[in-house]
Parts: C-alpha cells; sequence; structure tokens
C-alpha cells in the first residue's frame, strides 16, 4: 500500500514551486517527470500518480482564479502542521530545478522566496525534532 499523505504532499510541494512561476510550462512537465521518477526510484506508476496529482493542483490552482500563492503556502505548512515528519520529502536540490524554467526576474524571485521558505521551514522543523 502507498502513503497517500507522503504522495499529496509531495504533490503539492511540487505545484507551488511550479506555480510560483506564472509562465510555468513545457520545462516544468520535464523536470516534473523526472522529479516524479527520482522520488520512487522509477516505479513508474507511483511517478505517474504522482505527475497526475502535481497537475490536479496546479489545474485547481489555475482554475481558482485569484492564483493565490499565498493559499498554497498555508496548505503545505498546515500539513507541516500536522505531520512534521513530512519535511523529509522535501528535496531542495530537486525544486531548485524548476528555477532554470523561469525566464523573468519576478517570477524567478517568487520562486526562490518559496523554495526558501520550504527550507527555512525543512530546517526548521527538522533541528527542533533532534532536541
Amino acid at each position: 500500500m502507498y502513503h497517500h499523505e507522503s504522495l499529496e504532499f509531495r504533490a503539492k510541494v511540487f505545484a507551488l514551486v511550479i506555480a510560483s512561476n506564472e509562465q510555468y510550462g513545457d520545462c516544468e512537465e520535464i523536470i516534473l517527470h523526472h522529479a516524479c521518477n527520482s522520488v520512487y526510484n522509477e516505479d513508474e506508476v507511483r511517478a505517474k500518480i504522482l505527475a497526475k496529482t502535481t497537475n490536479e493542483y496546479l489545474l485547481n490552482y489555475k482554475q481558482s482564479g485569484n492564483n493565490d500563492i499565498e493559499k498554497m503556502l498555508l496548505s503545505v505548512d498546515e500539513s507541516i502542521k500536522e505531520n512534521h515528519k513530512l519535511t523529509s520529502k522535501i528535496d531542495i536540490n530537486m525544486l531548485k530545478e524548476f528555477l532554470e524554467c523561469c525566464e523573468n526576474n519576478h517570477d524567478r524571485k517568487l520562486q526562490s522566496k518559496v523554495i526558501e521558505f520550504l527550507e527555512d521551514t525543512k530546517l526548521h522543523k527538522e533541528s527542533h525534532a533532534q532536541i
């Protein structure tokens, strides 16, 4: 049985980072495909489920009309508050690969800040877990 919570969380994180680039498209889709395969060690079924779930989050984000990154950030933060172990599912280096797709400075800065938030959250939760 797959860990549904873990997959959902990863999809939220990927969607958050991708959506922070207003011009996301093919470049992100290629990186997402690679990232999903990397996360699930070439388990094609799970990788496809992760990619599909991420794309569903992105579709919901676009259809919401207000394109509110803050709501997505809060959703990720709430998931972490409910289960601190989810921070181990955040791969900062993998997320930084999406920066390659940003074509303008505004989106690159926003995406960098989102990744920085995730990195700070991960480090904060992991340091408290060791205490």
